[in-house]
């Protein structure tokens, strides 16, 4: 793999294995991320300018990995989910069961703030 900065983030790894390194630079897919960690040539990847291009960006990329997103609360008013994305309550679990929070809360912080979803 060719990635503009990746290889010097490779060859400081495996000089010093037990710095923390970090890798930047035509990082613009989860797959290119993912793989840059897996092969172990970087600790972390840095991909701010994807976050300026895409402020969704953990949404997109849990989309083209399949991973569900823990979404909090809050943003479940706002939530407009990409297409196929697959987002667990802050309290649901895994198990498609409600645990504390899910939709109660949500109800209960409506009606705290007396505002509701549909009077939007």
């Amino acid at each position: 793999m060719s990635r503009y900065q990746v290889h010097f983030a490779e060859q400081i790894k495996n000089a010093v294995p037990d710095l923390l390194i970090g890798s930047v630079g035509m990082i613009w897919r989860a797959p290119l991320a993912c793989e840059v960690i897996d092969q172990g040539k970087a600790d972390v990847v840095l991909v701010a300018r994807e976050f300026l291009r895409d402020p969704s960006l953990v949404l997109t990329w849990a989309t083209e990995l399949g991973v569900q997103v823990k979404y909090p609360i809050q943003y479940h008013r706002a939530a407009r989910p990409p297409q196929g994305a697959k987002f667990l309550g802050a309290g649901d679990r895994k198990d498609g069961t409600e645990g504390v929070g899910g939709k109660e809360a949500a109800k209960a912080s409506d009606k705290h703030h007396g505002t509701s979803p549909n009077k939007l």
